[in-house]
């Protein structure tokens, strides 16, 4: 290569990149969360493979919403969801912070856990010895208030909690 085509390769690799990065409006067409792409259309002009997110996040648009596409260095081929006007979902990987839970579930399991020890002050709270020294009869009716209430309680399984959508750590 001689002193010329360097001189043309360095001006072009110059030229690009001070290309800025170039938006287009489009229609979605379809998308598949899955894959974490989608198609889209504008002016009879498809736009294949559109990226629905980078790192942690996608968004899923409905089909036939407005949705804003970033062409990385100007090339169709290389697209990116950057806005949508209505969402179907929105899937968060929450790598960062281990992931994201049903909340459901969690305050399922929390309610009955205040239940449990709820139910184990009302039993303390109605047992009453017999003063100066319990006699058998309190202890009787102090282990029978236990016995009801004390029936084990076992952790809750990751999976029952754990949103599946979502990556946990």
């Amino acid at each position: 290569m001689d002193s010329l085509d360097k001189l043309k390769a360095a001006i072009i690799a110059q030229v690009k990149a001070n290309v800025p990065v170039t938006t287009v409006w489009a229609t979605c067409a379809s998308a598949s969360p899955e894959q974490g792409t989608m198609e889209a259309n504008k002016d009879g002009v498809a736009y294949y493979d559109v990226l629905l997110g980078l790192g942690d996040t996608i968004t899923v648009p409905m089909p036939g919403s407005k949705v804003l596409l970033g062409l990385i260095e100007n090339q169709a081929t290389a697209t990116v969801l950057l806005y949508a006007e209505r969402i179907q979902e929105q899937r968060i990987h929450g790598n960062a912070n281990g992931g994201l839970v049903r909340a459901a579930t969690v305050r399922s399991v929390d309610a009955q856990l205040i239940a449990k020890v709820n139910a184990l002050v009302a039993a303390l709270n109605a047992w009453t010895p017999t003063v100066p020294m319990p006699t058998v009869l309190d202890l009787v009716t102090l282990k029978a208030a236990f016995t009801t209430w004390a029936a084990p309680m076992l952790p809750a399984e990751p999976t029952s909690y754990e949103n599946p959508i979502v990556k946990h750590g």
